[in-house]
Parts: structure tokens; C-alpha cells; sequence
């Protein structure tokens, strides 16, 4: 059905041979090229829409500053529909969206939720980007400064440290503790079970930049040492602490 006249154009009637003469006049991939944008057109126009409650719950989260009447809420259904779940990214991108739209005589365009969505899941791409880059130079600085601690802390307690104890040990921020420590596992220089205190040195453990020969060809890999099992690995320094 056309969506500016009402008319219905898909089903109208047309002779046979004149539909069979206009498929092999355009056996081009165009017709299925469109039918990706038909389906997905069908899903936009099938999408249930939001309920008053719904309506009400994120006005409310955005702050609205007027009464929501029953004119409010139908005049921002359509808006709250493209907001889908509340709580997941694309809710919170149109909470913050009417949030700073408040006061103005329009509701947003739909169109600026996905923007603000695509826009909160860049900056948290280079977050996470940044922290792992922040993560990898601590883990650089402080490779043998955290072997040398928890070596020793096995040796004077029978345990090893809390992931907590050996940032602070280094001096390493809480929030870049976990994201060290992890990279530290994954290079094989730590290891740690699910068990508390578990925290220990790998012993066979040595830095990229120092080739260590072995006569056992199984365990090296171009003359270095074979990477480590990791953080799920049961290997632990000072089972039997001296």
C-alpha cells in the first residue's frame, strides 16, 4: 500500500504477459536488493508501540518538568518506542536525549537516539582502548617489581597477596589494579586460581626482550620459553614455603 495515497500498488491486478515481459526486461539484482529494505521497513512499521507507562517511566528518568498528561504522553509515544528497553544503551541514549532537549517546544527526532547511541559506544570503544594501553605500560613498569613482591610474600607467609595488596605494593591506582594484574597473567609472568591468596609467580617465567635456551625443544618456541597457561593455571609458587 502506498504510504502517501492509501492506494494499494502491490496487489493491483496486471496482465500476465505484461508482468512476464517486465521480469525479463529487468532480471537485474535490484529486485533483490530490495528486499532487505522491504523487510526491514516491515519490522519498522510492525514495532509495537510504547505503553503510556512506558511513555511515563522515561519522561520521569529524563527530569520532564511539566504534568504528563494524556496529550503528553501520546505526543511522545513515537519517541519512546524507538527507546526500547529501559535500562539497556539505546533507553539510556534517549533518556539523555529528551533530557537535554527539556524546555524546548518539540520532542526530538528519533534519528538523534541512535546518534546519541552510536556516539556513547565510540567514546566507550576509546575508553576501553585507553585503559588497555594504560594497562600494558603498567604491566611493563612493574613486571619485576610484582614478581619480586609476590615472591616474597609467599615466602614469608605461606600465601600469596590479594590483587589489592600487590597494586598497592606498586603504587598502582585501584581502578588500574585488575586490568595490570590481568595483563600480567595473560604474558605468563602471574598465576592465580579461583582460591583466595592464590596469587604467584610463574617460576620459568622470562621477559620477551631476554631469550632463555632450553634443551627441551617441546617447551621453547623460537628459543624462548613457551607461553604460560595463564591465570587458570594451577601452578603455584610455595606449595611447600621454606
Amino acid at each position: 500500500m502506498c504510504q502517501s495515497c492509501g492506494h494499494t500498488v502491490r496487489g493491483s491486478r496486471t496482465d500476465a504477459n505484461q508482468t512476464s515481459t517486465a521480469s525479463h526486461a529487468n532480471p537485474g539484482p535490484a529486485s533483490v536488493d530490495s528486499e532487505p529494505a522491504t523487510q526491514a521497513r516491515r519490522a519498522r512499521l510492525s514495532r509495537p508501540k510504547a505503553s503510556d507507562e512506558r511513555v511515563d517511566e522515561l519522561l520521569r528518568a529524563a527530569g520532564f518538568n511539566r504534568p504528563i498528561t494524556a496529550e503528553v504522553l501520546e505526543v511522545h509515544r513515537r519517541f519512546v518506542t524507538h527507546a526500547g528497553k529501559p535500562g539497556l544503551p539505546r533507553w539510556k541514549a534517549a533518556v539523555s536525549v529528551l533530557n537535554a532537549a527539556m524546555g524546548g517546544d518539540e520532542v526530538p527526532d528519533v534519528r538523534e537516539i541512535y546518534a546519541e547511541e552510536k556516539r556513547r559506544r565510540e567514546v566507550a570503544r576509546a575508553r576501553a582502548a585507553q585503559r588497555r594501553a594504560q594497562a600494558n605500560a603498567l604491566a611493563d613498569e612493574h613486571v619485576l617489581a610484582a614478581r619480586d613482591h609476590v615472591a616474597q610474600v609467599w615466602e614469608q607467609t605461606g600465601e600469596g597477596p590479594t590483587w589489592r595488596e600487590l597494586a598497592a605494593a606498586l603504587g598502582v591506582d585501584g581502578q588500574m589494579a585488575s586490568p595490570m594484574i590481568d595483563v600480567l597473567h595473560r604474558r605468563g609472568a602471574l598465576t592465580s586460581t579461583k582460591e583466595a591468596r592464590s596469587l604467584a609467580v610463574v617460576p620459568d617465567w622470562a621477559p620477551p626482550s631476554t631469550p632463555r635456551l632450553s634443551s627441551d625443544p617441546a617447551g621453547t618456541e623460537n628459543g624462548r620459553d613457551a607461553p604460560s597457561a595463564g591465570r587458570d593455571s594451577r601452578t603455584v609458587l610455595g606449595d611447600s614455603p621454606g
